[in-house]
């Protein structure tokens, strides 16, 4: 019982990466949906310790979705998205109170694993789950094999990143056996953020570099796979899309009801553009102020996977995706403003009703300065200690 107190954030990671209803229509989205709902108030206090600007921002778009279903086609549909924002938003705050996604992350990864591991076993002929699309490739305990893949991008940044090798081993499966175009493409780019160099002429060549690796995979996987009638698809998609958005919007679900053949607009940007107008520019101040000098390099490498995702598919429409969009979410838009307090022996605890916090950042990080790709500057708290110290000496 111990150990899951203590790893319930793994745990829950796990369960949402493995969640999978092998007797009900939509096996692996139904029972994702549900663990991330019943784990939000498991997993932390029902609170968002995020900046009041950024709770500011999340409380209009909310309010402004919820307007929308008087407007909407389809308001069960949409009040169904709106349930799932809200779970969301809830994720987001767990995130927000922690110190560390390392848990989460490794359970997320270790529940990867088993789709990898099902995905393997598919390769040598013997498929275990029936999966969507089952002729053109392997989905594990997924939607399908593009949702698996998108999934996976992310979670491989962020271990080889760690240098958890394994577990990018188990990552880097769905993408090979898919051929998943955006999610080799992303990869490669938040991989080039993440080790930027510092010299301008290492950094020229590495640009070189990744957008010859981009341009070959893009090729070479849609020759192998005969995806160019998919993207040139995809283009007419977002066309449609992006022609559909009017200022106020056209209410949740509407894009479902008015091109059911496709049901998301392969753009999650454009369709939040599509259906809620300029309220979705609410919930854009979200990662906006998350690649900005925050966090850990690895969670904001993963999320910048998931940036370039958002644009070019839907990761916030599928249960898996969208659980690890809000977590890194939270964590890299969390207020580290927290109270701490200094043992005169120089230790670090937490206050009542505070975050643990022992990372600062240095003043030129991200500014061209000595700070490369935010990496944390941890500073000693033996001058604060010997001043706490030197007050009780003269009082």
């Amino acid at each position: 019982m111990k150990w899951l107190v203590e790893h319930k954030f793994g745990v829950w990671g796990f369960l949402v990466a493995g969640a999978f209803i092998p007797t009900i229509m939509s096996a692996a989205v139904v029972g994702r949906w549900a663990v991330i709902a019943m784990g939000v108030p498991l997993a932390a206090p029902l609170r968002l310790k995020v900046p009041p600007f950024i709770q500011m921002a999340i409380a209009m778009g909310l309010a402004w979705a919820a307007a929308s279903l008087f407007v909407t086609p389809d308001p069960m549909d949409g009040a169904l998205q709106f349930f799932f924002m809200v779970v969301l938003v809830g994720a987001m705050g767990a995130a927000s109170q922690v110190e560390s996604l390392d848990d989460l992350m490794g359970g997320l990864c270790w529940g990867l694993a088993l789709s990898s591991a099902f995905c393997l076993i598919a390769v040598s002929g013997h498929r275990l789950v029936a999966e969507s699309g089952m002729d053109t490739g392997y989905a594990g305990l997924f939607y399908n094999r593009e949702v698996l893949a998108e999934f996976a991008a992310p979670l491989l940044v962020w271990t080889v990143v760690k240098k958890r090798w394994f577990l990018a081993a188990a990552a880097a499966v769905p993408l090979v056996v898919n051929l998943s175009r955006i999610s080799v493409a992303s990869v490669i780019i938040a991989l080039t953020v993440a080790y930027w160099p510092r010299s301008p002429r290492a950094r020229a060549a590495v640009v070189i570099l990744a957008v010859a690796l981009v341009g070959a995979a893009v090729a070479y996987y849609s020759g192998q796979s005969g995806k160019v009638g998919t993207a040139l698809l995809r283009l007419a998609i977002w066309l449609q899309a992006a022609m559909s958005i009017t200022p106020l919007g056209n209410g949740l679900g509407w894009y479902r009801v008015v091109t059911a053949p496709f049901e998301f607009a392969h753009s999650d940007v454009l369709q939040a553009f599509a259906e809620l107008g300029i309220g979705a520019l609410c919930f854009a101040v979200i990662p906006i102020y998350a690649l900005r000098n925050r966090g850990d390099h690895a969670e904001r490498a993963a999320f910048i996977v998931i940036c370039i995702e958002l644009v070019v598919s839907f990761p916030l429409h599928v249960p898996g995706a969208a659980f690890l969009a809000a977590v890194l979410a939270g964590f890299l838009v969390r207020d580290r403003a927290a109270v701490r307090r200094v043992q005169l022996d120089g230790g670090i605890q937490a206050g009542e009703n505070s975050e643990r916090f022992s990372e600062v950042w240095s003043a030129d990080s991200g500014r061209g300065g000595r700070g490369d790709f935010l990496f944390p500057v941890r500073r000693s708290v033996e001058t604060v200690s010997g001043l706490d110290q030197a007050r009780g000496c003269v009082s």
